[in-house]
């Protein structure tokens, strides 16, 4: 028997097994794929990777710190206070953050380093307002037991779900705000007008919705002051279109009756 990188033993183990390190810019994060309690997010996880794909996620990681430290330093600091380690994920597509394990993020590799630093952005976010929430009360002690349209689900979500939707997709906003102000290309001008239409419509909803505390007024009002800010940006017409009839073929599909 012999001890894990976490700290546990490991029944029928003949070696020690060492974590992988990614160099992501200025921040220095572990890809987790040994731990046998990692698997708190209810998604499918990868087992030891192969060197070629571990090779793979160093080389993106690197090229995501990279730019996330060049064009969205901000998003840098708070990472390295509450960022450590990532999980990577089988299923193609998903993430995710879990309340128990404060510091990890679980990813399936995105397609390119730019996508894989919107994920980690997207994941801090939520590791931030979990930490958050262990000392404010967001929501009334008894809100009402509705579910709502989430524009990023497929399933209703209940309102503190959709608080953490609006909290993480407004960073996203951020990057691919960032993204189109240096770059002007399409994809960036596409992502940021989804996600900042997206979650405008939702924080309406959250305030429509009788279901926030004092505290999670506050949030909510901080959030949409940001939106405000970017009301006088300007994206191209096509793009614009694209991301508007996307948010409505997903609401067409998914709506809550």
């Amino acid at each position: 028997m012999t001890v894990s990188p976490s700290g546990l033993s490991i029944a029928g183990a003949s070696a020690w097994l060492p974590l992988l390190r990614l160099e992501a810019g200025p921040l220095r994060l572990f890809l987790d794929d040994l731990d046998p309690y990692r698997g708190v997010y209810d998604l499918p996880l990868t087992d030891r990777l192969p060197p070629d794909e571990a090779e793979r996620w160093r080389a993106d990681t690197a090229a995501a710190g990279a730019l996330l430290a060049a064009h969205h330093p901000w998003h840098v600091r708070s990472m390295s206070r509450c960022l450590t380690s990532v999980v990577p994920l089988s299923a193609a597509g998903r993430s995710a953050t879990s309340r128990d394990a404060f510091g990890a993020a679980a990813l399936a590799r995105p397609a390119d380093p730019r996508r894989l630093a919107a994920g980690l952005v997207h994941e801090q976010q939520h590791g931030k307002l979990n930490a958050l929430l262990l000392f404010h009360d967001m929501l009334r002690p008894d809100p009402p037991p509705r579910r709502y349209y989430a524009p990023w689900r497929t399933d209703p979500r209940p309102p503190g779900a959709l608080l953490h939707g609006c909290y993480a997709h407004l960073a996203i906003a951020d990057f691919w705000r960032t993204e189109y102000c240096r770059t002007a290309d399409d994809t960036a001008a596409f992502e940021f007008t989804r996600w900042r239409v997206a979650v405008a419509e939702t924080l309406e909803t959250l305030h429509t919705s009788d279901a926030l505390g004092p505290a999670g007024r506050r949030l909510v009002d901080g959030m949409r002051a940001r939106l405000d800010s970017w009301l006088p940006d300007r994206v191209p017409a096509i793009p614009r279109q694209r991301a508007l009839a996307a948010l409505a073929a997903h609401r067409a599909a998914h709506a809550v009756a």
